[in-house]
């Protein structure tokens, strides 16, 4: 997905204006490490690896 598309859903599902930097980051910092959330298979593009409910 775009990070723009994903920026959009998640001002979309929070009701409101979210700053886009916001989002580039939680998607950079959650794309690597041990267990990373999101892949990057290119420039400006996630994938969601896994989702762990609340």
């Amino acid at each position: 997905m775009r990070m723009k598309d994903v920026h959009a859903e998640v001002e979309r599902l929070l009701g409101g204006e979210v700053s886009f930097q916001s989002v580039a980051d939680f998607l950079t910092k959650n794309s690597k490490g041990q267990k990373p959330l999101f892949e990057r298979p290119r420039y400006g593009h996630y994938r969601l690896l896994r989702f762990e409910p609340s």
